[in-house]
């Protein structure tokens, strides 16, 4: 079983990458909060994530798997998002079946199952290289009153149209073994426990909307303990210089500039 771990920078990323897992996610929820302070109810497209998709995997060496939502309003705008994702060095995507604006506490709407046929198809169609993963998520169970027997049927669906991946997020844990056994393709949940998931054939185990919660509670920590000592204590909470030089390849660059200066005097 693959375990990933989510990011939400560049910094972040090579922090997982440090940490020795195998891929890292950027996820929707995690740059809106982090970088636009919107919540995930579809505020950040794929357009959105560009950017950020472009500067990741370019800093890293292990594979990023990008949150793409539904992949655009169409299926002309899923072609160009799964262009756009591959071209910036994304290694797979997730094209979902929730109808914006999403997560909305009372049920999600889900988009009909032929119109998800019609967007794993077109992203398949649209990839140049088949390294190029595709997931199709269902949000059949994080809309609160999922049917095992959809999640399967839509699972077969999704592999038929030639998706890499079934993405399925919330699943029973007692549908779990039953499921995955069922689609032909591997499944990937998120936040399992690594034995349940093992135990059931899970293929890809993903942690995600840990890590900005985790940030923020730091940095709050670190405002109270300057509103309320007015002074900081800088060496209980200094963090090892070199580590993070090692993550932004601080010496290359000194090395670069001190040779570029020395060749620049002589």
């Amino acid at each position: 079983m693959r375990i990933v771990a989510e990011c939400y920078s560049v910094l972040t990323a090579r922090v997982v990458e440090h940490s020795g897992f195998c891929a890292t996610y950027i996820g929707g929820e995690a740059m809106g909060q982090m970088h636009a302070a919107v919540p995930d109810h579809g505020l950040v497209g794929p357009q959105d994530m560009l950017p950020f998709v472009e500067r990741i995997a370019g800093a890293i060496s292990i594979p990023l798997i990008v949150d793409a939502d539904q992949g655009g309003e169409t299926t002309l705008n899923v072609r160009r998002t799964v262009r756009d994702f591959e071209h910036a060095g994304a290694a797979a995507i997730h094209i979902e079946d929730t109808i914006n604006p999403k997560h909305l506490y009372d049920g999600d709407r889900q988009m009909p199952l032929d119109e998800m046929r019609a967007r794993i198809a077109a992203a398949v169609d649209a990839r140049r290289s088949d390294a190029f993963l595709i997931i199709a998520r269902s949000d059949e169970f994080v809309k609160g009153n999922g049917k095992v027997e959809v999640a399967i049927e839509r699972g077969i669906a999704f592999a038929k149209m030639g998706a890499d991946v079934f993405m399925l997020p919330a699943m029973p844990g007692k549908a779990m073994k039953e499921i995955v056994d069922a689609v032909p393709i591997p499944v990937l949940d998120i936040n399992r426990r690594v034995e349940q998931a093992e135990q059931s054939g899970l293929k890809i185990n993903l942690f995600a909307s840990s890590a900005v919660p985790t940030a923020i509670r730091a940095h709050l920590q670190l405002l109270e303990e300057i509103r309320g000592k007015g002074a900081l204590d800088v060496r209980a909470r200094a963090f090892d210089p070199g580590f993070i030089a090692t993550l932004v390849d601080d010496m290359t660059f000194v090395k670069l500039a001190k040779s570029r200066s020395g060749a620049s005097e002589t």
